[in-house]
């Protein structure tokens, strides 16, 4: 907070000791900051802190027109903040209706495969116990027959190993041999005794909490070892990742806005990961934190402008970072040099993310870099990249979440 308390920000909160905790709400280099410099540069005419200081306290005139208008900044800025509370509010709350919604839904899953395999189980009972009223003895007899058979040929086979003294020949046979009677054993066992440990397991899954794994695992994080369809990141001499993606099918873009809270987000994520794993080289867990904290920023993609910007005349946060102050400076800057009319486009804000990532927000990248598990850089992205002042942290890691489970959704 040392920031906050040196320069013109220190003489704001000098004037308005209250406008403290607003500052420090704000991200770095945002417009509340360069607001607030902007009051105390144009009423006291200087950029010396103590100079400053000095006008404050030997002109009352000065000193009460100062805080009045930082006074007023501060109204203005508190009333966004509760603004984008209430809505964040929303989005959390949304968020619990999908988890419970999907924790249903792979629980009825769940139920109607149990369900499945119990009437395929019976069915084979009631066709076994059919058989056993033939006249013929050898079609009434096969079933007893074969599972007494298998259970005496497993039984037999372990007293065989546990008595047998010698090294045995052909061990990858033998091996082989011994899984085929084990399953055939616990089929038979499965056939005769399933039904109450099958409705235990029933019972048990109803009970049970799907969203909360006793491991503790975030759901839907990736290890990065064993991370399907993607090579595990390296480095070469010098520390840079040499991670190369396998090329996954991309979605068609320019489709119609699926609506609901998640579904422009859904539509877009697995595109742009892939992108940035193309790009950089990222695993699947880095390109999903990157886009964990653009969720958050524009709301899943539906609120690229900032609705009330809290200085007046300025263009507030934009775009999927919600640049703001010299980076929403920049972004314009990067548009115009590049002819891109339409900022709210997708080629306009991934063409300047990057662009960001290649140069001033290198540190980023490389901080991102280092990271392995959702959580890691989905924290990494935040701290380094986006730099909030109000963090919100569990929300990005939903967001993170339900990029992953987008792109595992696209993919083949």
């Amino acid at each position: 907070m040392s920031v906050l308390i040196t320069g013109l920000l220190g003489v704001a909160v000098t004037v308005v000791p209250s406008l403290f905790k607003i500052l420090a709400a704000d991200r770095d280099g945002g417009d509340i900051r360069e607001a607030a410099e902007d009051i105390v540069k144009r009423l006291l005419e200087t950029d010396d802190e103590q100079a400053a200081l000095q006008k404050v306290e030997n002109d009352k005139t000065i000193a009460a027109n100062l805080r009045s208008e930082l006074s007023a900044l501060e109204l203005r800025a508190r009333e966004e903040q509760e603004r984008a509370e209430k809505e964040q509010e929303q989005i959390e709350k949304a968020f619990l209706e999908l988890e419970s919604a999907e924790r249903e839904q792979k629980q009825k899953q769940q139920l109607d495969l149990l369900n499945s395999e119990f009437k395929s189980v019976q069915a084979a009972r009631d066709y076994a116990l059919e058989m056993t009223k033939s006249d013929k003895w050898w079609v009434a007899g096969i079933n007893p027959v074969l599972s007494i058979g298998i259970t005496i040929g497993f039984l037999g086979t372990l007293l065989f190993i546990f008595y047998s003294q010698g090294p045995i020949e052909n061990i990858e046979i033998f091996y082989t041999a011994i899984g085929a009677l084990g399953t055939a054993f616990a089929t038979v066992v499965g056939f005769h005794f399933g039904s109450s440990t099958g409705s235990r397991d029933k019972d048990d899954m109803i009970l049970s909490d799907p969203a909360n794994p006793e491991t503790g695992a975030i759901p839907g994080d990736v290890n990065v070892a064993t991370e399907t369809g993607y090579n595990r990141p390296s480095t070469d001499s010098q520390g840079t990742n040499q991670t190369q993606p396998i090329p996954r099918p991309k979605p068609a873009i320019n489709l119609p806005d699926p609506g609901g809270t998640f579904g422009l987000f859904r539509q877009k994520a697995p595109k742009i990961m892939q992108d940035l794993m193309t790009e950089f080289g990222l695993t699947l867990n880095q390109s999903a934190g990157i886009l964990g904290n653009l969720g958050q920023e524009c709301f899943g993609f539906r609120k690229l402008q900032e609705e009330n910007p809290i200085v007046a005349g300025s263009k507030g946060g934009k775009g999927w970072a919600q640049w703001t102050g010299p980076r929403r400076r920049a972004f314009d800057a990067w548009c115009k040099s590049k002819n891109i009319e339409d900022w709210t486009s997708d080629e306009a804000n991934y063409g300047f993310l990057v662009h960001e990532l290649r140069t001033t927000e290198k540190r980023a990248l490389a901080h991102l870099r280092q990271t392995q598990s959702l959580r890691d850089s989905t924290l990494s992205f935040m701290k380094k990249f986006e730099r909030p002042g109000i963090e919100h942290f569990d929300s990005r890691l939903k967001w993170a979440q339900e990029a992953l489970k987008a792109s595992r959704n696209n993919s083949v």
